[in-house]
């Protein structure tokens, strides 16, 4: 498993955030087999606020997941995880281990 580390990031940077957010985010790397994704989280968001991406906990293996309500049932959540490879589910919404909410996110292309 992989945990998130702290990161030094200048103010000026997020002029619309406050410096006591600004200890509240980290940096989660992934790396495929065709690029290196940097995400910038912000671990203060541990609940579900909106549709958005946020970095789980399943087990004390972590990864990226988009989050939306489920249309059918109000107590699931749809969970697309980041990478393609895995399928999307449904999960009861007091089941779900939000670690972070996704801040910012960059990937650069590998080239063999």
């Amino acid at each position: 498993s992989c945990e998130p580390s702290g990161i030094s990031i200048s103010e000026k940077l997020f002029t619309d955030i406050s410096s006591l957010e600004i200890k509240n985010l980290y940096y989660f790397q992934l790396s495929t087999l065709n690029n290196n994704i940097t995400s910038i989280v912000d671990i203060s968001i541990n609940k579900y606020v909106g549709p958005d991406l946020y970095l789980l906990n399943d087990k004390n293996t972590l990864f990226l997941a988009f989050i939306n309500e489920s249309h059918l049932r109000d107590d699931k959540m749809i969970v697309k995880p980041f990478l393609k490879k895995f399928h999307s589910f449904h999960i009861p919404s007091k089941l779900l281990n939000i670690s972070a909410r996704v801040f910012w996110q960059s990937s650069k292309f590998i080239y063999d």
